[in-house]
């Protein structure tokens, strides 16, 4: 007899379905880079476990009865061409029913496709921790075709407009076309373009004829008579000046302090001179000395300080002795001095002098402040009519005044500082302090004053002066050429071109500054709009050239000349092809400054990488430098071609610039970007992605080089070749063929000659400048090789490496030796071929 026993399993599971399929979902997106948690999109799917009715197992007569739903749905998040995803900083929900995403990334984000799938876990005999009765609780199977996968969803992140190089200043001249230029883009092409609307002095443009009454402000010269006094440190132009008379006083000197019964001396006055000048134009400078301050009742801090002065300052008055009380000196006064531009600059340039007054001594106790020790006994210092010899004909040193004595016997007052002046060799002694006195005995002596003077060969004088207390002083009487402002009202007629294009052009009849700004829009964008830099639109009267002559170099003997004026406007290097057999593809680009040192702005943008289906290769990187071009110096533009894709920029034979390439897609992956200047590559996209080319530090690139694998090219000892699918590493000089077989080394000139090909054949028709540049080895050429339908990666500095099993190549890095200014960088930004924008800068 079989043995029968009834269980409560049912054979069959639920059928698992989707009550809610996760749908597509739109968001914000921040920029690369970004760290902010804003940019968030959520996914919701619920499944269900639907259960027929049925039979137990064990009882096949029995009624059909409902099963037990013991069991529990589980959930996995999957992302399309990754697989299933876990919690992270930005991932969070991937088990659960509601997926959400946090700092979404436009535009590497966009189009990312998302499922969910939901499988049923049985539990026999309930759940765990609840109680059953065997008997009663049934348990169910798993469910039938598990586990089940919702439809796709797709998240779609909307784009930032981000303006990649900044509009320019830019002047012409009268009725003569300039144009400005805005670089903008979405982060993401998938979203369309960019529309744009210049503004004109704040008002929006079309296109067409701007007629306006305008004021324009000028001016006119005339000759008038100016008479100012100046009491402080000042330069002062004279424009062809007549009838020149200059009136100079330096500063008097300080009282002496009282003691008990003895009265301090009164400070000397310093020397007044006035003088006839040279005609002329020219630059004076009045360097203003000060009166000395009074010495106060005390101890030996009692003397007072001496006049400051920018050319010589006075002596500190003596302080009083330190045993008890007494007066203190009064300090010299600064003296007052004038300067000449046109005087030679192997000195000071001082053209007269007038001296500071001595401080007068302190008195003692019962004793007032005995008399100046100066030769003519007022302590006024020296003349100018006397003292002419102290300036003339050669380059004079100030003389600071000297302090006078202090702590004199007992507590007798101090002595008086000496003023300050010029340092005659023939008469001394000239800015001495004066002696402390004796307490109960005899005060203080005041001080010796400075010595005036001037040069006869700009100035000349007929007296000694007079006396002047107080501060010093300068003042000037002269007939001269001064700018007398004017307005003329004009109607200005400017006409404009491409007002709703990246390109806006546009002249005017008048001279006059204008400006212009560039609105760029998009409304699907997270930020809606953006405002370029507000710049200048200058146009001037007459033509300032900066000429600058190219030189295309292909294979051949003969270069294609073009002779460019960047006062036109700015000049833009494309990339080259064509069949290189035939002499058509322009390896190089030599240019040069013919008439004079040149300021000039470049903009470097990097290749973008080829496309793969619908994976886009990496943008190529940006960067905006400025530099000097020192005239008939040779610069070259390499790498503008099919082979390279992006510039290296160099002056002679040394690299001092360049971007990098995107890396190529792959069949399922994007390609990195190419890096700005300082910036490294960005590695491709996908499960075997390569690696960015690595940051090279300003000036760091090394003598030896590394051949990319990407490139058949072969490598000289000691440069070496990089193995698939690393990138290479370019050169800091270029080393050639020719010049290195001439034993002419990398980062060596090779003097003012033409240019030559790699073969040393001189191409014919360049110019005889100073060269350094070496053609045919180079080693920019630093690419990593792609594998399995992987992307290759982007030249560079450093090359990126090559993607492996349909993922993106990693884009190159951008370099530069540190002999140029960085205005802008960036990763990526470059959505076309590479090129060079060049322009003048003021």
């Amino acid at each position: 007899m079989r043995n029968s026993k009834q269980t409560t399993f049912d054979l069959n599971g639920p059928i698992l379905s989707f009550a809610t399929q996760p749908v597509g979902v739109a968001s914000t997106g921040v920029g690369i880079g970004s760290t902010a948690t804003s940019g968030i999109a959520t996914f919701i799917g619920i499944a269900t476990a639907t259960f027929t009715t049925g039979v137990s197992s064990g009882s096949p007569t029995a009624p059909s009865n409902p099963a037990s739903n013991t069991g529990i749905i589980t959930y996995r998040w999957y992302e399309v061409g990754v697989g299933a995803l876990s919690d992270s900083t930005y991932v969070t929900g991937t088990g659960t029913t509601t997926l959400t995403l946090t700092n979404l990334i436009t535009p590497t984000d966009n189009q990312r496709q998302f499922y969910l799938t939901a499988d049923y876990n049985p539990s026999a005999y309930g759940l765990p921790g609840v109680a059953v009765t065997v008997g009663s609780a049934r348990s169910t199977g798993n469910a039938i075709l598990e586990p089940v996968s919702s439809g796709i969803s797709i998240l779609t992140v909307y784009p930032l407009i981000e303006i990649i190089a900044q509009p320019s200043d830019t002047q012409t001249v009268i009725n003569n076309n300039a144009t400005i230029s805005v670089n903008a883009g979405l982060t993401d092409s998938y979203f369309g373009d960019v529309t744009y609307q210049w503004y004109l002095n704040g008002l929006p443009l079309t296109d067409g004829i701007i007629q306006e009454t305008t004021t324009i402000q000028g001016n006119t010269q005339q000759k008038q008579n100016i008479n100012q006094t100046y009491t402080s440190d000042t330069s002062v132009t004279l424009t062809d000046a007549t009838n020149v008379v200059i009136t100079v006083a330096g500063g008097s000197g300080g009282n002496g302090g009282n003691d008990s019964g003895g009265s301090g001396g009164t400070g000397a006055l310093a020397r007044q001179g006035t003088l006839t000048y040279n005609n002329g134009s020219r630059t004076l400078t009045f360097l203003i000395g000060k009166r000395g301050n009074d010495g106060t009742s005390g101890n030996e801090n009692a003397g007072g300080s001496g006049g400051s002065s920018s050319y010589a300052r006075g002596g500190n008055g003596g302080g009083a002795g330190d045993s008890g009380w007494s007066g203190g000196g009064g300090g010299g006064g600064g003296a007052t001095a004038v300067l000449d531009s046109t005087k030679p600059s192997s000195g000071p340039q001082v053209t007269i002098v007038a001296s500071g007054g001595a401080g007068a001594g302190g008195g003692s106790l019962n004793r007032p402040s005995n008399v100046f020790i100066g030769i003519q006994g007022t302590g006024g210092g020296l003349g100018f009519g006397r003292a002419q010899a102290a300036l003339q004909g050669r380059y004079d040193s100030p003389k600071a005044g000297n302090p006078g004595q202090s702590k004199g016997s007992g507590d007798g007052g101090g002595g008086g500082g000496g003023g300050g002046g010029a340092s005659p060799s023939n008469f001394s002694p000239f800015g001495d302090g004066g002696a402390a006195g004796t307490d109960n005995s005899s005060g203080g002596q005041g001080g010796s004053g400075g010595a005036s003077g001037f040069d006869s060969n700009y100035a000349s004088f007929g007296f000694n002066g007079t006396g002047s207390t107080g501060d010093g002083y300068v003042n000037i009487s002269y007939n001269g050429v001064v700018n007398i402002p004017t307005t003329v009202t004009a109607t200005r007629t400017t006409t404009v071109s491409g007002s709703n294009t990246s390109t806006l052009t546009i002249k005017s009849d008048q001279v006059g500054v204008q400006t212009a700004i560039c609105r760029i829009s998009n409304p699907i964008a997270t930020n809606n709009y953006v405002e370029s830099n507000l710049v200048f639109f200058t146009t001037l009267s007459t033509t300032n050239q900066y000429k600058i002559q190219v030189e295309s170099i292909g294979i051949s003997d003969n270069a294609t000349i073009s002779n460019i004026d960047l006062f036109n406007g700015e000049y833009t290097f494309t990339s080259a092809s064509g069949d290189p057999t035939s002499g058509r593809t322009t390896n190089y680009f030599s240019f040069y400054a013919p008439d004079r040192n040149i300021n000039v702005e470049m903009d470097l943008y990097g290749g973008k990488g080829t496309t793969s289906g619908t994976n886009s290769g990496g943008e190529g990187g940006f960067s905006r430098i400025r530099f000097t071009m020192t005239q008939n110096t040779e610069y070259v533009i390499a790498g503008l071609t099919d082979t390279v894709g992006t510039p290296f920029i160099y002056r002679k034979g040394q690299l001092i610039a360049c971007v990098g390439k995107g890396g190529n897609a792959g069949t399922t992956g994007r390609g990195g970007f190419g890096g700005g200047i300082g910036i490294a590559g960005d590695a491709g996209f996908g499960r075997d992605a390569g690696v960015g080319g690595a940051l090279i530090t300003a000036g760091n690139l090394g003598g030896d080089g590394v051949f990319g694998s990407l490139t058949s090219l072969v490598p000289t000892t000691p440069d070496t070749k990089a193995t698939a699918p690393n990138g290479g590493r370019a050169l800091k000089c270029t080393k050639g063929v020719y010049w290195r077989d001439q034993g002419v080394s990398a980062c060596t000139d090779v003097g003012t000659v033409k240019f030559r090909l790699s073969d040393g054949v001189e191409v014919t028709n360049t110019a005889s400048i100073a060269r350094g540049y070496k053609a045919g080895y180079d080693i920019i050429q630093t690419a990593g090789r792609g594998s399995s339908n992987g992307g290759a990666g982007g030249n560079g500095a450093t090359g990126g490496a090559g993607g492996q099993n349909g993922s993106g190549g990693g884009g190159g890095s951008g370099y530069t030796d540190g002999s140029i200014t960085v205005v802008n960088t960036q990763l990526g930004g470059s959505t076309g071929n590479a090129r060079v924008v060049l322009r003048y800068v003021s």
